[in-house]
């Protein structure tokens, strides 16, 4: 049986969602705290192959068990700079900074998230810049119009 990379893993991780009706709140919790780690390498392996939707998936899942563990964060604001859902990153890294505010990358990414907003922007002026202007001929003749 051949797996993708990450499978593995990712099978092992779902194997141990919690039997509400057998577990005990210390299995849960025990089960909780094994999950997480899990969750988070499948998101570093889905980064490094560059599948942002799937990062952005096995963050949320360890984010679900740990709602403000700073690496989840940190990862999933990633993968949403690279799909270009800035507001997204920006919730994410935000939210980090008030659980680490002396964490040094999450202000890096917040830069970068600047500098590429300013980057879309001046690309979006040149793409759409000229479109709304109007045509000299019809100006001419708006203004011929006006003065008789």
């Amino acid at each position: 049986l051949h797996l993708k990379p990450g499978q593995k893993i990712h099978n092992v991780a779902s194997s141990m969602e919690p039997d509400q009706n057998a577990d005990t709140p210390e299995e849960i919790a025990l089960k909780n705290e094994l999950q997480t780690p899990c969750y988070l390498n499948i998101a570093a392996c889905r980064s490094k192959m560059g599948d942002d939707r799937a990062t952005i998936a096995a963050c949320k899942s360890a984010l679900a068990l740990d709602n403000h563990n700073i690496k989840a964060l940190y990862r999933r604001a990633t993968a949403h700079i690279n799909l270009c859902n800035f507001d997204l990153a920006r919730d994410d890294l935000n939210l980090l900074l008030k659980k680490d505010a002396s964490n040094t990358e999450a202000v890096r990414e917040l830069n970068r998230i600047k500098k590429l907003e300013e980057q879309s922007r001046v690309k979006q002026r040149k793409a759409f810049g000229g479109l709304f202007k109007s045509n000299p001929a019809d100006d001419a003749a708006a203004a011929a119009a006006a003065a008789a």
